[in-house]
């Protein structure tokens, strides 16, 4: 996820939602934003050491989306939840952001959706690097004293629910998920929107 953040500008327009799978060039991709159009909001590195704002609207987003049946006022929660994370922003990067594609094209209809992409047994190879990290039962025995690293505890959990809603499958459990995340971006993204790079 995340490996970095830049600070919202007041006033800056949303233009593109950064739409690749996790370990697929994102953090370059994020760099080359910020230098282009502005701040970019990273989602994973916001969410876990954003601020204490950000962080929290992160896990009630995610607990809002992973939702099957939401009522009208948990969708508008959800969207207002996202506008308030995005505001200041020029785009978005990284994970729970690429599995709310759908909510974001609402939000900001004007925006390019791009999906960064490789090949998949590369990213599989990455992918299960990241995983074995953060899948370690004793972690949160580590974190939890630590304020800021405490919110990865319910973070994991919650990014993998959100997941599992929209593609069927855990992040990183097997690598069909790269195909199967492209999969959901071609069905939920209009072709207007839609641009991929390798």
């Amino acid at each position: 996820m995340g490996q970095g953040h830049s600070s919202p500008q007041p006033g800056t327009p949303f233009r593109v939602i950064g739409a690749g799978m996790s370990r697929t060039g994102t953090k370059t991709f994020a760099q080359a934003l910020e230098t282009l159009i502005g701040p970019v909001h990273d989602g994973g590195a916001e969410g876990l050491v954003g601020t204490k704002k950000q962080r929290n609207h992160w896990l009630e987003v995610m607990r809002l989306a992973s939702k099957k049946d939401r009522s009208l006022p948990e969708k508008q929660q959800l969207k207002w939840l996202l506008a308030e994370l995005m505001d200041g922003y020029s785009a978005c990067v990284d994970a729970p952001c690429i599995w709310l594609v759908p909510e974001l094209i609402e939000l900001y209809p004007d925006a390019v959706v791009i999906a960064t992409t490789r090949d998949t047994q590369s990213w599989w190879k990455s992918a299960q690097t990241i995983s074995s990290l953060v899948d370690w039962p004793y972690l949160p025995f580590f974190v939890y004293p630590l304020p800021i690293l405490n919110s990865f505890v319910k973070w994991g959990p919650l990014v993998e629910k959100t997941c599992v809603s929209r593609l069927g499958l855990k992040g990183f459990q097997c690598p069909e998920v790269l195909e199967t995340h492209e999969a959901f971006l071609r069905r939920v993204v209009p072709p207007r929107s839609c641009s991929s790079t390798r």
